[in-house]
């Protein structure tokens, strides 16, 4: 087998871009570049040659202040959101977007995505979807998870460094959810409380003063979450609990001493295979029943560098019993091996092999 290079870009992006995403599509390659306080930009190139054949900038249009008191705000979106996000609704060309595009996966804000379709191309970013060709906008949380059950649910996990917004109807001016919980609003934009859900602790959602969010006791909480069929969650949160909540926001189950990790941006991965649910944390990876949340194995990671952290989403082979994991300096390819007895399921997790995956240390 050979592995040449067939040609090489030039940088389309000047300046540091936090989010990139890639697809293709017939004979060309789209890239998108999503930053948190600017539209997204489309460039296509041809696939055999790398030669850009033109560039889109995505355009946000200025919408009126929203014709309804929405409880939740900027916060909920982004920074520079509030009263404009809402209005961007008043365009019903948007909520119709957004419909035809879920149930979204999970996707973190990270995790820019490109869907082109036969009559227009439409990038998934942090600040919600751009339809390009219809210059149609439709604001969306970032981190955020949508559900169509007759009317769209966006859920969104309150993470350390991106709390909950107050309710605006709150007398004293609102309190908050604290982190490690799930939150859901119903509508477009979200104008009505659905559902909230303790991620840590199954004894209810905890409450905290604004002033009081960022303090350093609550200050490593971070989530990933998958969406099962039927529209259960299964989220997991760095202090080690795996929970499954229903669409109603009750609890299934919830699993403690799990998988832990520190960075929002790396560990912590929910993946679904054929045996179970696996999450993969910094340094192990445990399987567990969908049904019941027993801890069917686990398995350490073999991290030999202090500030080595697992790089991306674990790909799963196409029969599910293969899953690698790769970190800035190897591969790991974990083997999942299912026994039944007696009706009784127990499973394997093991080390299949390493390969080294890094050509200098940085």
């Amino acid at each position: 087998a050979e592995l040449n290079r067939r040609w090489l870009c030039p940088a389309l992006f000047h300046g540091a871009q936090a989010h990139v995403g890639l697809t293709l599509s017939g004979e060309h390659v789209y890239v998108a570049t999503a930053p948190f306080d600017a539209p997204p930009k489309l460039v296509r190139l041809v696939l055999h040659t790398g030669v850009v054949v033109d560039e889109h900038q995505a355009v946000e249009p200025a919408s009126p202040p929203a014709q309804w008191p929405s409880a939740w705000r900027s916060d909920f979106y982004w920074d520079d959101g509030g009263d404009n996000v809402d209005g961007a609704y008043l365009n019903p060309e948007a909520e119709e977007l957004v419909r035809r595009s879920a149930p979204f996966a999970w996707i973190r804000a990270e995790d820019t995505r490109i869907e082109v379709t036969e009559d227009d191309v439409i990038i998934r970013g942090p600040r919600g979807l751009h339809a390009l060709t219809t210059n149609v906008f439709a604001p969306l949380p970032a981190d955020a998870l949508v559900l169509d059950d007759g009317s769209i649910v966006t859920l969104k996990a309150v993470d350390a460094d991106r709390p909950a917004p107050r309710h605006k109807r709150s007398r004293d001016g609102g309190s908050v959810v604290a982190p490690c919980a799930l939150v859901g609003v119903r509508g477009l934009p979200p104008v009505e409380r659905h559902l909230e859900a303790s991620l840590c602790h199954d004894r209810g959602v905890e409450r905290t003063a604004r002033d009081k969010v960022g303090n350093k006791r609550r200050s490593a909480v971070h989530s990933n979450m998958l969406v099962l069929d039927g529209g259960d969650i299964i989220i997991a949160a760095s202090r080690g609990v795996v929970s499954r909540i229903r669409r109603d926001g009750s609890h299934a189950w919830q699993a403690r001493r799990g998988p832990h990790w520190k960075h929002r941006d790396f560990g912590g991965y929910v993946i679904r295979v054929e045996t179970g649910v696996l999450v993969v944390g910094a340094a192990e990876a445990r399987l567990y029943d969908v049904e019941n949340g027993a801890l069917l194995a686990h398995v350490d990671l073999p991290a030999f560098w202090d500030d080595e952290r697992v790089q991306q989403a674990p790909v799963v082979s196409e029969r599910g019993d293969v899953v690698l994991v790769a970190t800035q300096f190897q591969t790991v390819a974990l083997k999942v091996k299912v026994r039944r007895d007696a009706g009784a399921a127990t499973a394997k997790l093991l080390v299949l092999a390493l390969a080294a995956g890094a050509g200098g240390l940085v």
